[in-house]
């Protein structure tokens, strides 16, 4: 027995049209369907594609942030010499 009316990653979900997934629905569901519980699907499925929407945006822009922290460059203020260097170059330089 399926425990779910539709069972999908968000990609395909949001990438299925709303009558395909509609009709996905209609024919898991065990009941007889009635024109107001079509509805109701209807609002619903519009609402969590809109929510997903959203977070997948939201998981994009973290993933940019994320790399351009990985990519960024980090540094240590000499006093001596009064300015940044490297922290990549300190430690090729400590290893000599």
């Amino acid at each position: 027995m399926k425990r779910s009316l539709y069972s999908e990653t968000i990609h395909i979900f949001l990438s299925t049209s709303d009558d395909e997934l509609l009709g996905s629905l209609i024919k898991n569901y065990a009941f007889p369907m009635d024109v107001s519980q079509k509805n109701a699907y209807r609002v619903q499925l519009t609402r969590a594609r809109q929510g997903m929407n959203i977070v997948a945006w939201y998981a994009q822009v973290a993933k940019t942030i994320n790399k351009a922290k990985r990519n960024e460059k980090k540094y240590y203020f000499s006093a001596k010499n009064k300015r940044k260097i490297p922290t990549a170059r300190l430690r090729r330089n400590t290893t000599e």
